[in-house]
């Protein structure tokens, strides 16, 4: 008998026919958003196992979306019974924890989101970390790059960059984006953090959004944020699956 797989990008209910009496689920949380500090979003995390369903009940999906800020949980309830559980992850770049089942038959897996990578605040330390991977469906899910220069950096180019009255030409020049996490099988990548490509204002490339399912956002650069300007990026929104 061929399988049929239901997939939820937005919160809905399920209610089984009598012939559907089991099934395998997959809940991801959605990612953190990038944060104006500098840290890149965390990952959502994953969470799947089999559900024994009654026939004619009702199960409550909840699919978490990307905000501004925390990434919004998944699961899946019954009768207001958390059966599965994915949280989402973190705008300071933190992780939460792995996914929750407890209604299991057979096997089952959870597993955290990647951290986001973090903005040092050292004088060379401008760019914006690189958001977190969503945990993928039998990995966790990887951290994003620090945000780490090695070349010029601002003291060398005679400035401070931890105050607001910086002058576009004397940007460091940083050696790359601080990168997203490339995400196991089955989750989302984390956004790149915002970064700059020379020493001038026109060359700041702002941060990039987590990957579908719960990648973490970018975080902001240092110069953006001592003007009160935020290029961090969101995260991406969770996803339930439910297969019979």
């Amino acid at each position: 008998m061929a399988t049929l797989t239901h997939t939820y990008l937005t919160s809905s209910t399920f209610v089984p026919t009598a012939s559907i009496t089991s099934a395998s689920v997959q809940v991801w949380g959605a990612g953190g958003h990038g944060n104006t500090g500098g840290s890149g979003g965390s990952g959502g995390a994953f969470a799947s196992c089999s559900i024994n369903f009654v026939s004619g009940s009702t199960y409550t999906i909840l699919v978490g979306q990307a905000t501004s800020s925390n990434g919004g949980l998944s699961n899946i309830t019954s009768a207001s019974v958390v059966l599965v559980q994915a949280p989402g992850g973190n705008s300071d770049g933190t992780i939460t924890s792995n996914g929750y089942a407890s209604y299991l038959t057979g096997s089952f897996f959870t597993a955290s989101g990647g951290t986001g990578g973090a903005r040092a605040t050292g004088s060379g330390q401008v760019n914006g970390g690189g958001g977190g991977s969503s945990a993928g469906t039998a990995a966790v899910g990887v951290a994003g790059s620090s945000s780490l220069l090695s070349g010029a950096s601002f003291s060398q180019a005679g400035m401070n960059p931890n105050v607001s009255n910086t002058t576009s030409s004397l940007y460091a020049s940083p050696e790359g984006a601080p990168a997203g996490a490339t995400a196991p099988t089955g989750g989302g990548s984390g956004g790149n953090g915002a970064y700059y490509l020379a020493q001038t204002d026109a060359a700041l490339l702002p941060a990039q959004s987590g990957s579908f399912p719960g990648g973490g956002g970018g975080g902001n650069d240092l110069i953006s944020f001592n003007r009160g300007v935020d290029n961090s990026a969101a995260g991406a929104n969770g996803q339930v699956t439910i297969t019979y």
